[in-house]
C-alpha cells in the first residue's frame, strides 16, 4: 500500500514523517521530503483494528511466560494447540496469532542479530503452525492401516499452516530489512519442517517460487541468503533450464557477497551442470567459501565422476591452499572420503590419481603425507601388505606405478621421523621395513632388465604385435617405477663399506639406462 502521512516535523536537518496507521517513522533530508518513499507494503499494526478479547489476552501471556523463560518451546506450543482446540473456530484467531507475530518481526535491521526471544518466537511458531500438518498425516496412516490401503492421494496443508504461508509470502518485500529477513527465515524454517517427504500444491508452490526469486535480487546479502536456503527445495538440478539453478550460478559467480556464494554452494545440487560452477568456488577469493566447496565435494561427488586431471588438480590446489583452515578441511574431509570411495585401499586411490600421467606432481605424495599424519608406525607398517615377508621385497609381478609410489613415500616417511623424533620411535620400523642393501641393488637391476619393454617384446610371441601406445605406456611405467626404486637408495644406512661401493657400482649401470 502506499503511504499516507499525517504529520512532518523537522529535527535540525532531519524531517521526521509519521504514517497514519502504523505510526512507523521515517528520516529523510529536507531536500527529499518530496520525494515518494519506496511503493513497498508495510506490515499491517492489527492492534489498532482488532480489539483486544480472550484469545489474545491468552495469546499475550503465553508469550509472555516465553520471553520470560517460563516455560519450554514444547511446552509454549502444547498452549497454543489447546488454545487453538477451543478458540480455532473464531476466525479472529490466526488475526491475533500474526499481531503478535508482528513485534518481533518488524523490529530490528538485517543487521542485528535475533536475540533469545525472538528465536524461541519463531521456533514455537514453526513447530505450532507445522504440528496441524504432523497430526493430520498421523490421522490419515492411521486410517490407511485401518483399511488397509496404500497411500496415494495428496494431503493438503492445514488451513492454519497454509494461511500463514499466505501471510508471510505477502510481506516478503516489506520496507523493513529486518522484516524482509525475518520473513524469509520463517519460510525457510517452515519449509523443513515440513520434512524430506511432505509436497505442496502448484498454487504455493509457484508463490513461494515467484517470491524468492525475487528476494534473491534483495539489495541486502543476508535476505538473499535466507532465500537461496528458501529455494533450497524447489530447485530441479537435473534441468539446466530452471530458473532457480540459473539464478543460483548466477550469483555463485557474481554475487559480491561470499555470505550468499556458501549458502548456494551448501543448498545446490551436485549434478554434472552444476558441479564445474562449484569446483570454481574452490579458487574463491573468500576461504569460508573454498571451504564450503571442498566439503560439497567431499561429501556429495564421487571421485570417479571426476576426471585425473580434475581430481589432481582439486587436491593439489586444496593441500596447498594459502589458508590453515582450508588445508584441514581437505586434508581431514576431502582425502578420507575419496579414500572410502576408493574401497579404503591406498593403491586404488593412487591409481585414481594416476601418478604415471603425474610424474612431475608432488599430489600423491602430499596425499600420502596426510593419510599417514598421525596413524601408529606399527600400524602404517603392518597396512603394508605387499612385502614378501622372506627379504621385504615386493615381488616383480606385483610391482606397479601405485605399490612403488606407496613403497618409496612409506619408507620416506618413516626415514623422516626417524630423523626427527630419534631412534626409539620410528628407526627400528624402518630397519624392519627397508631390505639390504646390496639385496635391493639386485633388485633394481633385475627389474631394470628383466622388466625393459624391448626384453619383454622379444619374449612374446612373433605373431603378436604391440600397438604403440601400448609400447609407449609400458616403457613410461618401466621408467617410473625404476625412478621410485631409485629414490629409496638414499634411505639406506650408507655407512656400511660393501654396500656403499656395492650401490655405487650399481648406480653406474642404471645411468646406462638414462634413468
Amino acid at each position: 500500500m502506499d503511504l499516507e502521512f499525517e504529520t512532518i516535523f523537522y529535527h535540525s536537518k532531519i524531517a521526521v514523517k509519521l504514517s497514519k496507521h502504523n505510526k512507523r517513522i521515517f528520516f529523510c533530508p529536507k531536500k527529499q521530503l518530496r520525494l515518494k518513499m519506496p511503493k513497498r507494503k508495510v506490515l499491517e499494526d492489527c492492534g489498532n483494528f482488532i480489539k483486544p478479547n480472550e484469545v489474545s489476552s491468552r495469546l499475550c501471556k503465553s508469550f509472555n511466560k516465553l520471553q520470560l523463560d517460563e516455560v519450554s518451546v514444547t511446552k509454549a506450543v502444547k498452549q497454543l494447540q489447546k488454545l487453538h482446540e477451543v478458540h480455532g473456530s473464531d476466525n479472529s484467531f490466526f488475526k491475533h496469532f500474526t499481531n503478535l507475530l508482528e513485534l518481533p518481526l518488524s523490529k530490528g535491521t538485517s543487521k542485528d542479530r535475533l536475540n533469545t526471544f525472538d528465536e524461541k518466537i519463531f521456533e514455537v511458531v514453526c513447530q505450532f503452525a507445522t504440528s496441524f500438518l504432523h497430526k493430520q498425516e498421523e490421522e490419515s496412516n492411521d486410517k490407511e492401516k485401518e483399511n488397509g490401503l496404500d497411500k496415494s492421494e495428496l494431503i493438503e496443508l492445514p488451513p492454519f499452516l497454509r494461511e500463514l504461508f499466505d501471510w508471510l509470502l505477502d510481506h516478503h518485500e516489506v520496507e523493513s530489512s529486518g522484516a524482509r529477513l525475518k520473513v524469509c527465515m520463517l519460510i525457510n524454517r517452515l519449509l523443513k519442517l515440513l520434512g524430506e517427504e511432505a509436497e505442496i500444491d502448484d498454487e504455493l508452490y509457484h508463490k513461494i517460487f515467484n517470491n524468492m526469486l525475487e528476494r534473491l535480487k534483495d539489495k541486502v546479502a543476508e535476505i538473499r541468503a535466507q532465500a537461496v536456503h528458501a529455494l533450497q527445495r524447489l530447485q530441479d538440478p537435473r534441468d539446466s533450464e530452471c530458473p532457480i539453478i540459473k539464478a543460483f550460478i548466477f550469483h555463485l559467480g557474481c554475487d559480491p557477497s561470499p555470505v550468499v556464494r556458501k549458502a548456494i554452494v551448501r543448498c545446490i545440487g551436485a549434478t554434472r551442470y552444476t558441479l564445474p560452477h562449484v569446483i570454481k568456488r574452490t579458487m574463491d577469493v573468500d576461504e569460508n567459501v573454498r571451504k564450503v566447496a571442498y566439503k560439497f565435494i567431499a561429501d556429495k561427488v564421487h571421485i570417479r565422476s571426476l576426471s585425473i586431471t580434475k581430481r589432481e588438480e582439486i587436491i593439489r590446489r586444496g593441500l596447498t591452499d594459502r589458508n590453515e583452515n582450508v588445508r584441514n578441511v581437505v586434508a581431514k574431509e576431502l582425502v578420507p572420503a575419496w579414500l572410502r570411495f576408493c574401497n579404503e585401499s591406498i593403491v586404488e586411490l593412487l591409481y585414481a590419481l594416476d601418478p604415471v600421467g603425474n610424474s612431475d606432481s608432488e599430489t600423491p605424495k602430499e596425499v600420502l603425507s596426510v593419510l599417514f599424519q598421525g596413524v601408529p608406525f606399527d600400524e602404517l607398517v603392518n597396512a603394508f601388505q605387499y612385502l614378501d615377508h622372506g627379504n621385504r621385497l615386493i615381488p616383480l609381478n606385483k610391482l606397479s606405478p601405485e605399490t612403488a609410489t606407496y613403497w618409496r613415500n612409506l619408507a620416506s616417511y618413516l626415514h623422516n621421523q626417524a630423523e626427527v623424533k630419534g631412534v626409539s620411535a620410528a628407526a627400528p620400523y624402518l630397519e624392519n621395513f627397508l631390505p639390504e642393501l646390496v639385496q635391493f641393488c639386485a633388485y633394481i637391476r633385475q627389474y631394470l632388465i628383466d622388466n625393459h619393454p624391448a626384453a619383454a617384446a622379444a619374449a612374446a610371441p612373433a605373431v603378436v604385435e604391440s600397438a604403440t601406445t601400448t609400447d609407449e605406456s609400458n616403457e613410461l611405467i618401466w621408467l617410473f617405477n625404476g625412478r621410485q626404486l631409485i629414490d629409496m637408495v638414499p634411505l639406506f644406512d650408507l655407512a656400511d663399506v660393501v654396500g656403499f661401493y656395492f650401490a655405487f657400482f650399481e648406480y653406474h649401470f642404471i645411468t646406462l639406462f638414462q634413468l
